[in-house]
C-alpha cells in the first residue's frame, strides 16, 4: 500500500503516523451506477490509531467494535480466550464470542505491543450465571451464558449494551447495563412461539439502534425446532423493528424476505435504515452476492392495521459488475452512515486498484447512490466492520488484518536496537541487528493472521 505516514496505538495511545489509502474517483450522476470502477491515481491521507495492540500466539480474532456515543469506549466481539471470564477454564473453545470493552483516548502517549489483551485494560462484560430471562409469564433459565455466542454490540447510552446472544429458542436480542458487578441481561423482544414447547425457532440478528433512541431494527427469520440444521426449513430473512422499552414488546415487520440480508444502520435523520441483501428483496433477481439498499422507516398505519407497508422507499445504492473471467459475486456488506446523512461507508470483496486479490475493503459512496463508489480504506489486508465514529463524516472504527503498520514496526526496531545495546554491551552491531529484526519478525507473524481494531480519519 502507498503509504506517506501512519497514526498507530495501544489503548490510550495513539502513534502519529498517516496512510496514504488509493482512491477512485466518482464520476458521472446516475440513478443505476456501474461499480467497474478505474484507478484514478488519487490518494487520501489520513491518521490511523491502533486500538489493540496484543500479541497473542493465538491469534485471536477482534470484530464488530462500536464506539460509545462519547467516543471513550470501544465494545467489540472477541474469541473467548482472549479474555476468559474470571475463574473459567478456557479449554478448547476460540469459536466462542465474548463482548469485549476498551477505553479509548485519542492523542495519548505511544506503549509498546502488548502480550496479553487484559494489559490493554480491555474489561469482559460479566453476564450473570444462572441468570433468569423473564418471558411473558415465565423465565427462562439460561446457563451458562459465557458459552453463548454474542455479537453485533451497540450502545443505547455510555454504560449500556445492546447485543445478540443465542438462547435455546434461536438468538435474541438483549441489553446490558454496564454498571452492575454481574448484568442480569434483558431480552428486547421475544416471540409469542416462545412460550410454546413446539413451534418454531426464531433468530433476530443485526440490531441497529434509531437515532433517538426508541427503535431497534433487526433481520429476523425462523427454523424448524425438529430439523434445526435443515436449510430447507428455514423461512427467508426480513428487516423488522421493536420499540424498546415497551411493555407490549411491540414489534412489526418492515421488508419482505430474502436469502440473506443484515448490516442494518439507521440515518441520522432516522428516516432510513440502510442494509445490504441478495437481488431477491425486490421480487427477483439472483440469489448470490448481495448489493446496498435502504428502506423508508414509516409508521404510517401502525395503530390501525399493526403493521406497515413493506419494503416502502425500498432503493438500490449499488450495482456490481462482475470482472470479466470470473463467475465469484461481489458482496458488498454492513453499510454504515456518516453523522450528516450524506455518505455510507461499507465493506466489499470488489477489486481494490492494483490488487487482484479478493480480500475485503471499505468503500464509500453517497448516502442515495448518485456516484459510483469509491476507496475510503484498503491495507491489501481484511478490513471489515467499519462504523463512523459518533458525531464524525471522516473518522470511522473498523477491524482489519492488517497486522502491525510499517513504521510502528520501524520504530519499535529502531527502540529494540537501543534496547538491546545496553543489555548487551559486547554485541557488536550486526549482532544486535539481528537481535532486533528477530523480534520485528514476530510482530510481522500477526499481518493477515490476527484481527485488530482500529480507528482512522481520513483527511
Amino acid at each position: 500500500m502507498s503509504v506517506s505516514r501512519y497514526m498507530a496505538a495501544a489503548v490510550q495511545a495513539v502513534f502519529p503516523l498517516a496512510v496514504a489509502t488509493l482512491l477512485v474517483s466518482g464520476c458521472s450522476l446516475k440513478d443505476d451506477p456501474n461499480e467497474e470502477l478505474p484507478m484514478s491515481g488519487n490518494h487520501s491521507p489520513g491518521d490511523l490509531a491502533m486500538v489493540t495492540t496484543d500479541t497473542s500466539q493465538s491469534a485471536y480474532q477482534y470484530l464488530e467494535p462500536a464506539m460509545s456515543p462519547s467516543g471513550t469506549q470501544i465494545a467489540f466481539t472477541a474469541d473467548w480466550p482472549a479474555l476468559p471470564p474470571p475463574g473459567s477454564y478456557i479449554g478448547d473453545t476460540p469459536t466462542i464470542r465474548s463482548l469485549i470493552t476498551i477505553a479509548y483516548q485519542e492523542g495519548a502517549t505511544p506503549t509498546q505491543p502488548l502480550e496479553k489483551l487484559a494489559l490493554s485494560g480491555a474489561k469482559y462484560v460479566p453476564l450473570q450465571e444462572p441468570t433468569a430471562v423473564v418471558v411473558g409469564d415465565q423465565l427462562w433459565q439460561m446457563e451458562p451464558l459465557r458459552r453463548a455466542q454474542k455479537g453485533s454490540p451497540a450502545w443505547l447510552d455510555e454504560q449500556t449494551l445492546l447485543f445478540w446472544m443465542s438462547t435455546q429458542r434461536g438468538d435474541r436480542l438483549f441489553t446490558a447495563d454496564l454498571t452492575q458487578t454481574s448484568i442480569v441481561p434483558q431480552i428486547v423482544y421475544y416471540e409469542a412461539e416462545d412460550l410454546l414447547i413446539t413451534g418454531q425457532l426464531w433468530y433476530h440478528r443485526d440490531p441497529a439502534l434509531s437515532p433517538d433512541r426508541q427503535w431497534v431494527a433487526f433481520t429476523r427469520y425462523g427454523g424448524s425446532r425438529v430439523l434445526p440444521d435443515s436449510l430447507i426449513n428455514y423461512t427467508l430473512q426480513s428487516i423488522w423493528v421493536a420499540r424498546l422499552n415497551s411493555p407490549t414488546r411491540q414489534a412489526f415487520q418492515i421488508s419482505r424476505g430474502a436469502i440473506m440480508m443484515g448490516g442494518l444502520d439507521w440515518s441520522p435523520d432516522g428516516r432510513k435504515i440502510a442494509f445490504h441483501s441478495t437481488l431477491d428483496i425486490q421480487g427477483g433477481g439472483a440469489f448470490y452476492g448481495t448489493e446496498l439498499f435502504t428502506i423508508d422507516f414509516d409508521t404510517t398505519g401502525l395503530a390501525q392495521t399493526g403493521g406497515v407497508e413493506l419494503n416502502h422507499g425500498l432503493k438500490r445504492l449499488t450495482t456490481s459488475v462482475l470482472v470479466d473471467g470470473t463467475r465469484i459475486p461481489f458482496g458488498n456488506t454492513s453499510p454504515a452512515w456518516s453523522a450528516d446523512g450524506g455518505t455510507i461507508i461499507f465493506v466489499s470483496t470488489r477489486r481494490a486498484p492494483t490488487i487482484t486479490l479478493y480480500d475485503r475493503s471499505i468503500w464509500r459512496i453517497p448516502s442515495d447512490g448518485s456516484l459510483e463508489p469509491e476507496i475510503a480504506f484498503f491495507s491489501r489486508e481484511d478490513d471489515i466492520d467499519a462504523q463512523f465514529v459518533p458525531g464524525s463524516n471522516n473518522q470511522f472504527v473498523l477491524a482489519s488484518a492488517m497486522g502491525f503498520p510499517t513504521e510502528m514496526l520501524d520504530r519499535l526496531e529502531a527502540e529494540a536496537i537501543e534496547r538491546i545495546t545496553l543489555e548487551y554491551p559486547e554485541f557488536d552491531e550486526t549482532q544486535v541487528a539481528a537481535l532486533a529484526a528477530a523480534e520485528r519478525r514476530q510482530l510481522e507473524f500477526f499481518q493477515r493472521v490476527m484481527t485488530h481494531i482500529f480507528v482512522f480519519r481520513s483527511q
